[in-house]
């Protein structure tokens, strides 16, 4: 029985990286905005590439090709879009609220 479980967890496990394709996310005027591995995507703003890779961010995605794209897209950290999200007065003074408000401004992301 272990054998059978070890046996269809690997199968699983190489067959998600089988099935993994990597895919650009292009903005309305094709400008890519986003870098992402999924087993499969149809969307239209979605755009199949061969690998994970980040240096096409901000190009124009134009014939079939990316070329330098006409504007910097800023990369917005995780850290930044929650910290947009928190009510930062809402957080409270106990321990929690506290502690929540100093990794924020340790981060540099309120003051």
């Amino acid at each position: 029985m272990k054998r059978l479980i070890i046996l269809i967890i690997y199968v699983l496990f190489f067959a998600s990286i089988v099935d993994a394709k990597f895919y650009v996310q292009i903005n309305e005027n094709n400008i890519v905005t986003g870098v992402q591995e999924s087993p499969l995507i149809t969307a239209p703003d979605y755009i199949e590439i061969d690998s994970y890779d980040l240096s096409l961010l901000g190009k124009e995605y134009k014939g079939g090709e990316f070329i330098a794209g006409p504007v910097r897209v800023p990369v917005e950290t995780a850290a930044e879009a929650l910290a947009k999200q928190i009510d930062i007065e809402a957080l409270g003074n106990d321990n929690t609220g506290k502690a929540i408000k100093a990794i924020l401004l340790k981060l540099g992301l309120i003051k």
